[in-house]
């Protein structure tokens, strides 16, 4: 699977609904995904942003659905002064079909590495330089080591960024 970051457009957003509430029920749903996907809804006005956090797809590629969403914030300055942009992965909201994580672990990992990938194209755009992520808790702490590993080896992706873990958090450096 080659996941990649990308703008949601409505119907891409009204088929991953769709495919979502197929997994878990119309009630689950309801409960777990309706503010969600409202939430989506709202945060994806690309050509104006003003600094506030939008939301983007990750797609398996050849799919018509998202296998997750990343919630990004990106600034071309910050601080008030000329110091580069800043941005930020604040979120990433994986498909239910992969809530086993134990036996989703290399989809995960996935999801989260296209994530990473995409925000350090975002932040070439907008002269950020870190990007970090905290593990809050150990499975996502050793989630984010698998990660940095999967970042290491790929060849891509060390052309663009270094990574380490730096207590509980994954640092990316964007080169």
């Amino acid at each position: 699977m080659a996941y990649g970051l990308q703008e949601i457009t409505p119907e891409l957003l009204k088929q991953t609904q769709k495919a979502w509430e197929l997994v878990v029920g119309e009630e689950e749903f309801a409960s777990e995904f309706q503010a969600l996907f409202e939430w989506i809804g709202c945060h994806i006005d690309y050509a104006d942003p003003k600094g506030n956090s939008l939301a983007y797809a990750i797609v398996d590629d050849g799919q018509k659905i998202a296998s997750g969403f990343g919630e990004i914030v990106s600034t071309k300055h910050h601080g008030g002064r000329k110091l580069g942009g800043l941005t930020k992965l604040l979120k990433v909201m994986v498909t239910p079909q992969y809530w086993e994580i134990a036996s989703h672990k290399q989809e995960i990992i996935g999801i989260f590495v296209a994530a990473i990938k995409g925000v350090t194209k975002i932040s070439h755009q907008n002269k950020s330089k870190t990007i970090k992520i905290y593990g809050r808790t150990d499975s996502l702490l050793e989630l984010l080591q698998g990660i940095h590993d999967s970042m290491q080896a790929d060849e891509q992706s060390a052309k663009l960024i270094t990574t380490c873990i730096k207590g509980r958090w994954l640092e990316i450096a964007v080169k």
